[in-house]
């Protein structure tokens, strides 16, 4: 959990305590002085991560997972936040693109040079 996710998290569970039900993603933008697709980037990052989770095209129904709550209790705790790396599915995602390409690929991106990003395959 990075330090914004903590917050966007904090935010979470603070507004369902203090509402009784869940915040928008407006909501989540206007605490956080961010326009609502950056709001919305963090969330869907929260998402792919476990943190958090919500009904697709239902208003107000963003929560924390139980994976969420445990870390944002255990930030609270003062145990620190996770970072990326620390995490399984970030770390194989990071170590994939840190490998060297292959020579097809090196080939292929050396084909693709001097043309156009909309018309590369």
């Amino acid at each position: 959990m990075t330090d914004r996710h903590h917050e966007i998290a904090t935010l979470i569970d603070d507004y369902l305590a203090r509402a009784n039900y869940a915040p928008s993603v407006q909501d989540i933008a206007t605490m956080t002085d961010r326009s609502k697709s950056v709001a919305f980037h963090h969330l869907r990052q929260m998402r792919a991560l476990g943190l958090v989770d919500w009904v697709e095209h239902e208003p107000r129904t963003i929560h924390l997972t139980s994976a969420g709550r445990q870390e944002l209790r255990r930030a609270r705790a003062g145990h620190g936040t996770v970072g990326y790396t620390d995490l399984p599915l970030i770390r194989a995602r990071a170590s994939r693109l840190q490998s060297e390409p292959s020579e097809s690929e090196l080939e292929r991106q050396a084909d693709q040079v001097g043309v156009p990003l909309w018309r590369r395959v």
